[in-house]
């Protein structure tokens, strides 16, 4: 059986015998976005981000981001999602899931 598992806000990655469970059992995918783009959505966000608190400052988004970029960059797959749809983003992720499964590596 094949799941998705969603992974937010580094909490489980941060957790080394998580990060290597799912190193070991899952396939990774990183959809890197820039952090000025990622300023933007949590100020738009009704969500309160509690790393963040109710103010979203964008120096310390990109100190936590810098922070976890390596454990991000860990994922088998990276996928840059700057433009386009979340139609198109899953297209992308989709595309890049079948081909690793069928053994094209990067």
């Amino acid at each position: 059986e094949i799941y998705t598992l969603s992974l937010h806000d580094a909490l489980p990655i941060s957790h080394e015998p998580t990060r290597r469970l799912l190193a070991e059992r899952a396939l990774r995918v990183f959809i890197e976005v820039p952090v000025t783009t990622l300023v933007t959505r949590l100020r738009r966000s009704r969500t309160v981000r509690p790393v963040l608190g109710g103010d979203v400052d964008a120096g310390r988004v990109r100190k936590l981001y810098e922070g976890r970029e390596p454990l991000y960059r860990e994922a088998e797959i990276t996928v840059l999602a700057v433009r386009g749809s979340q139609a198109a983003l899953a297209r992308e992720i989709a595309s890049r899931v079948r081909a690793w499964n069928a053994g094209e590596r990067p």
